[in-house]
This record gives structure tokens, C-alpha cells and sequence, in this order.
């Protein structure tokens, strides 16, 4: 039987869909046919900032660890998730995206942990 055009879209999507999934432990990120698993203990910096797409803007989180760094896009599913744990666990608030998200087409990298200390 042939494959339907949906099933082959379906089998596409699964290969070039960023993936994000969170627990108590981390989180885990799925891109293509890699797969990084990152322990919220073991986060030393998030770096968020934003992707020029010429037409939209892109906000990112850049996860760096000992590892390496994570870098997850805000069309990722679980996106929504990652920033209620990033919350939960490391004590990141929502302030920073108003610093992300202005003046447009402008990466306006931003670490935002560990937080400057504000003595």
C-alpha cells in the first residue's frame, strides 16, 4: 500500500520538529536526529536573545553547561514548558523578555543566569 501524503508529512515533521521535554530532573531536547539531555543542576549560564528572520524575530534560550550549550527556539514544542521550569528551578522570572523583545531585529543577547548580582 502506498504511503498517504499526510503519513509522509507526519514522518517529516517527527525529523524536523525541535522538541522540548521537561521534568524535575532537566530537560530533554530532540532536533533532527540528535538528541541532548541537560540537568537543571548542571545549567552555569542561559543566554536568552533573538533570531533576525528577516520578516519576524526569533527569541532563543542558550542552555550552557560543562557539555556544551543547548540552544532551544520558541517555535519548539515544550517551549512554554521550558520557561515555567526555568522558574520553578532556577529562580528566572519573565522580566527578561521585554528586555529580549525590544527594539525588534536586534539580537539583544541578554544573560539571565545566573542573574547579575545588584550591589
Amino acid at each position: 500500500m502506498k504511503e498517504s501524503l499526510w503519513q509522509r508529512y507526519l514522518k517529516w515533521r517527527l525529523r524536523n520538529v525541535e522538541i522540548v521535554e521537561c521534568d524535575d530532573n532537566g530537560l530533554t531536547h530532540r532536533f533532527r536526529k540528535k538528541t541532548a539531555h541537560l540537568r537543571w543542576d548542571d545549567i552555569e549560564k542561559v543566554h536568552a536573545f533573538k533570531r533576525d528572520l528577516v520578516t519576524i524575530d526569533c527569541v532563543c534560550l542558550a542552555f550552557t553547561s560543562k557539555d556544551g550549550i543547548i540552544e532551544i527556539a520558541e517555535d519548539a514544542e515544550g517551549y512554554s514548558e521550558v520557561l515555567e521550569r526555568l522558574e520553578n528551578h532556577l529562580g528566572v522570572t519573565p522580566e527578561w523578555m521585554l528586555t529580549v523583545m525590544f527594539p525588534a531585529f536586534e539580537p539583544n543577547l541578554t544573560q539571565i543566569y545566573p542573574m547579575a548580582d545588584a550591589s
